[in-house]
């Protein structure tokens, strides 16, 4: 991103909580609240865009810019100082500006709905309930995964059946293979990222993550032999 886009969302980052009567609503018509106030000064990165009419003759610059005050909306309210220390913490775990990084995650995302899982995994990190390197994780597979596979992740909390979206949510680190079966009947779960990205990314009710060893049908799963028992079995 060119520097001046990062300098300008830095800032915007930081006094988003000073710009309410323009972050006043989400409805559709984004583009137009923007034209109506004067957003150069109070939000920098929506400014240079709006400055340079991007924002009116491109329509994919009309959907980077519906995401960015989506994002700037949703995080309007959280602690200045805190997520200060997110962006520092973001770009030591990246070894790359995080201004820039979230601005490039941004861009990427292909639906507008995301922005706001993203939004409340980045709440969840400010509140200690998950690390930065599950941040990252976890907005990697929001980036990769389809918005309706994405939707199918709670049923997930049981054993499923494979299915379409199987594929993307297992390639993505989300589900797991947890029954294994040639003939067909193989079931998925929820692995540990999942279960944080539903509970805090989804903001749905989920049991704790639970390690198991995958099930193979028709085979007996050895139990462990104490270390007595071991003895007497080597010293027969």
């Amino acid at each position: 991103m060119p520097t001046e886009i990062v300098t300008d969302f830095a800032l915007s980052v930081r006094q988003s909580n000073q710009a309410e009567d323009i972050f006043g609503d989400t409805t559709d018509d984004v583009i137009g609240s923007l034209l109506k106030h004067d957003v150069f000064d109070k939000v920098p990165i929506l400014g240079y865009f709006v400055k340079g009419h991007q924002i009116v003759e491109d329509i994919r610059t009309q959907r980077f810019c519906k995401k960015i005050y989506l994002f700037l909306y949703h995080t309007k309210d959280y602690d200045r100082q805190k997520l200060d220390e997110f962006f520092k913490e973001y770009s030591n775990a990246n070894q790359e500006n995080g201004y820039d990084l979230m601005l490039s995650v941004l861009e990427r995302i292909d639906n507008i709905n995301k922005v706001t899982v993203m939004a409340n995994l980045l709440h969840a990190k400010l509140d200690d309930q998950i690390s930065i390197d599950d941040f990252v994780r976890l907005t990697a597979s929001l980036d990769r995964v389809p918005y309706v596979d994405l939707m199918k992740l709670p049923e997930y909390e049981s054993n499923r059946s494979i299915s379409k979206d199987t594929y993307m949510l297992s390639s993505s680190g989300l589900v797991y293979e947890f029954v294994i079966d040639a003939g067909g009947d193989s079931k998925y779960r929820l692995n540990e990222n999942g279960v944080l990205f539903v509970r805090y990314g989804l903001k749905q009710r989920v049991a704790d993550y639970q390690q198991e060893s995958n099930r193979i049908p028709g085979f007996i799963t050895a139990k462990p032999i104490p270390d007595g028992d071991i003895m007497t079995i080597i010293n027969q």
